[in-house]
């Protein structure tokens, strides 16, 4: 499993696109790729990553997940000290790979 960190300097799509190739290289030798939450990226942002990487083609988009980050979760503005709040606003179509459950306060 490869885990990468959610970029939104440039928008979504841009991000989708940039990776799509990784994507399919990685699914072609069955590699997955988890993308991370970071303090900068709220639930809203990584349901709209999810909502386009799903649109991709489904053979591919079975190798890409989340990967949750409880600390960067708790500093993110609208969820600070609620990793459950975040969650719970993640769509459930989000896959989740993984956790790292560590403190990242300040």
């Amino acid at each position: 499993m490869l885990n990468v960190h959610l970029q939104e300097d440039q928008g979504i799509h841009a991000y989708v696109e940039a990776i799509e190739p990784l994507i399919k290289d990685l699914a072609e030798n069955h590699i997955y790729l988890a993308i991370e939450n970071t303090p900068l990226a709220g639930p809203d942002a990584m349901n709209a990553l999810f909502g386009e990487i799903l649109r991709l083609d489904d053979k591919d988009t079975a190798y890409v997940g989340m990967c949750f980050d409880m600390g960067h979760a708790n500093l993110y503005p609208a969820t600070r000290n609620d990793y459950l709040g975040y969650m719970t606003r993640l769509e459930p179509d989000v896959p989740n790979f993984g956790a790292l459950c560590l403190d990242s306060g300040p």
